[in-house]
C-alpha cells in the first residue's frame, strides 16, 4: 500500500527534525505556508501535524503555534528505526541505541523463559523445538535466521501467557526487522546459537525457571 500523503508529510518532517534540520525548540512555520510547501491542503496538513504531536515531537504552546520538541527528551523508542535509517544523532548515539536495544531484549526475553518454563504447554515447547531444528537447517543465511528468529521470539511470548509481553514484544520484533534488514552487518548469529536454545527449551520442558533464565543470560 502506498503511504498517503500526510504520511508523506509526516516522515518529510520527522527526517527533518531527527538530522537537526529543525532544532528542538524551534517554532514550525505557520500551516499555511507548510501548506504551500508540500502543496497539500491544510486538512492533509493537519493530520501530518497530529502524527508527529501523537509521537511527541512537537508540542502546541498557547498562542505560540507549534515548536520542535527535543526529542531525547520526549520521544519513545519506536523512534528508533526513524532515528537509525536517517541518521540523526551522531554515529556513537546510534551505535549505543542499537547496543542497548539488543541488552534489552536479552534482558526481557530472560523473564520471558522464565514464564515458558513455568506455564508452557509440552505442545508449545515442541513447536518451538521445530524452530530451532528450521534455525539449524538455514544456519549460514542469516536472512532467513532471522525471520525465523522473530518466530520463535513470538512462540516464546505466547507461551509465556503474558499480554503485556506480547504487547511489548509486537514492537521489538517490527523494530529489529525494520532495522537489522537495513544494517545487513547486525545480521549475526554465535555458533552456539541452536544449541543454546535447545539449552533453554529443555530447561523449560523440566520446569525449571532458574536455569532457562541462567543460560539466556549468559
Amino acid at each position: 500500500m502506498s503511504p498517503s500523503i500526510s504520511d508523506d508529510i509526516t516522515q518529510r518532517l520527522l527526517r527533518e527534525i531527527l538530522r537537526g534540520e529543525i532544532s528542538a525548540g524551534e517554532k514550525l512555520p505557520p500551516e499555511r505556508e507548510l501548506a504551500v510547501r508540500f502543496n497539500t491542503n491544510r486538512n492533509t496538513l493537519r493530520e501530518a501535524l497530529r502524527n508527529l504531536a501523537t509521537m511527541n515531537l512537537i508540542a502546541a504552546r498557547q498562542g505560540d503555534g507549534l515548536r520542535v520538541q527535543d526529542f531525547r527528551e520526549t520521544g519513545e523508542w519506536t523512534l528508533v528505526p526513524s532515528l537509525i535509517q536517517v541518521e540523526g544523532g551522531t554515529v556513537d548515539e546510534r551505535i549505543q541505541i542499537l547496543e542497548d536495544i539488543l541488552r534489552l531484549r536479552r534482558v526481557l526475553i530472560e523473564d520471558v523463559v522464565r514464564s515458558v518454563a513455568r506455564q508452557g504447554t509440552p505442545e508449545e515447547i515442541l513447536a518451538m523445538r521445530a524452530l530451532v531444528r528450521r534455525q539449524r537447517a538455514h544456519f549460514g543465511d542469516a536472512r532467513a535466521m532471522v525471520e525465523i528468529d522473530l518466530e520463535l521470539l513470538l512462540a516464546l511470548v505466547s507461551a509465556s501467557r503474558s499480554l503485556a509481553f506480547k504487547w511489548i514484544f509486537n514492537t521489538v520484533v517490527r523494530m529489529y526487522r525494520e532495522i537489522v534488514f537495513v544494517h545487513p552487518g547486525l545480521l549475526y548469529f554465535s555458533d552456539d546459537y541452536c544449541e543454546t536454545y535447545d539449552a533453554i527449551l529443555d530447561a523449560c520442558a523440566a520446569h525449571d525457571a532458574d536455569r532457562a533464565a541462567g543460560i539466556m543470560k549468559v
